[in-house]
């Protein structure tokens, strides 16, 4: 039993390259969408308190998510967010886990937890609004986050195990596990 892991290897990639596949016409297509209803912004959780304002949200929206595909969101049982909330706290004050939010109008429409390791990004979990599901909230945070790895020097960005379409659109490196 093997996991395809799709990544998308940044490490001594031309700037150019990866902009050019950041800049798909749906991207910016979803982006227009949303800049048209209001003010878009990132925002990458600087502190503990924050992030753990974000972390409510997030586990709403991953509750929405899961009934829409009628399956339970393992966030329904406290013990559950609980242990991710105490998990969460002890890896983001080592600097091992980030916690990033798109906002619109000042509210989160989409969240993304990943790892930082030896500058490498591994995506654990990203949520969006239901509502706002048509604007692609979740691959616009993606990009963003594609982006700002690139700039920190980072050398890849791990879409984990899982075919989904949103890896395949990123991804230059295939391997399974």
């Amino acid at each position: 039993f093997t996991n395809e892991c799709l990544s998308l290897d940044i490490n001594g990639i031309e700037n150019a390259s990866v902009n050019k596949l950041l800049k798909k016409r749906d991207i910016a297509r979803n982006l227009e969408a949303l800049n048209a209803i209001g003010a878009i912004e990132f925002k990458e959780a600087q502190d503990l308190d924050n992030a753990l304002k974000l972390l409510p949200v997030l586990f709403e929206q991953h509750i929405k998510i899961w009934a829409g595909k009628r399956e339970q969101s393992m966030f329904l049982k406290n013990e559950n967010r609980e242990f991710f909330i105490k998990l969460f706290s002890e890896l983001f004050q080592k600097g091992m886990i980030k916690l990033w939010a798109l906002k619109l109008n000042e509210k989160t429409i989409a969240t993304e937890v990943g790892f930082d390791y030896n500058k490498k990004y591994l995506t654990y979990y990203h949520t969006y609004e239901l509502e706002h599901a048509k604007s692609g909230p979740g691959t616009i945070i993606i990009s963003h986050i594609i982006r700002k790895c690139l700039q920190n020097g980072f050398k890849e960005v791990d879409f984990s195990r899982g075919n989904e379409v949103y890896k395949h659109r990123f991804a230059n490196k295939f391997t399974s596990n």
